[in-house]
């Protein structure tokens, strides 16, 4: 995997879903042999795994819905609790690769934060896709701390990784960013099983050690993309 440049941690927080919801999802059409992807999904999100030990974020496991932009491969995937809007939206960016007949994938990646005040003193809580991800936040941020870099420039490295397209499945691993798989099935619907990282700075947190969560997920189309005409692939096969 290709060392990220020093930078600012995160992806932008997306609004909450109720916005989402009446936004345009048209976009370039998908390239020929790539899905017609859903437009809203209804999601099972539970923590098959953790290291964490209970001191996961509150948000961790609230995000009921999710909402998807594409435009030709390019994907952004916001999921949120259209029934709390204190819950935090994830917002995760990639594209989609892959074919009918041996498989289609969502490769995603991104971060949000949860603050949480105990009197003068806070917390933040970072979630990161995947957890390599948040391995290379830490890394670039201790190596700002040591070199006096006021702030670190992480975005930059991930859009480029994001305007260039991930690699096909046939390509080299290591010209991918790090990023989680979501499987896009016949129906439309996606699978995954991933992990994530949760950081903790502040005073705050009485844990400061980074932990892993890992994730086991479903999600079914409840809204199909607005532009995708008859008989449209919505998938391939999904294990």
């Amino acid at each position: 995997m290709r060392p990220l440049q020093v930078a600012a941690a995160g992806l932008a927080l997306a609004v909450p879903l109720a916005c989402n919801r009446s936004q345009d999802a048209s976009g370039e059409p998908p390239p020929d042999g790539l899905p017609w992807l859903g437009h809203v999904f209804d999601v099972q999100l539970r923590v098959a795994g953790e290291t964490c030990e209970g001191r996961g974020a509150p948000w961790a496991l609230r995000q009921t819905s999710a909402t998807l932009a594409q435009s030709g491969r390019t994907v952004t995937l916001t999921f949120a609790d259209e029934t709390d809007n204190a819950v935090r939206p994830v917002v995760l960016h990639g594209c989609v690769v892959g074919a009918a007949d041996t498989g289609i994938e969502l490769r995603l990646t991104g971060t949000t934060r949860s603050a949480v005040t105990q009197g003068q003193t806070s917390c933040t809580v970072r979630m990161a896709f995947p957890a390599s991800l948040g391995e290379e936040i830490d890394h670039a941020e201790a190596a700002a701390d040591l070199s006096g870099e006021a702030t670190t420039n992480l975005g930059s490295s991930e859009d480029a990784w994001i305007a260039a397209g991930c690699p096909n499945a046939d390509e080299d691993a290591e010209k991918a960013f790090a990023h989680v798989v979501w499987r896009v099935c016949e129906d439309g619907g996606l699978r995954g099983s991933f992990d994530a990282q949760l950081a903790f700075t502040g005073y705050a947190c009485h844990a400061g050690t980074p932990c892993t969560l890992r994730f086991g997920a479903e999600a079914a189309v409840a809204e199909p993309h607005p532009d995708a005409p008859v008989g449209a692939l919505l998938g391939g096969v999904c294990d």
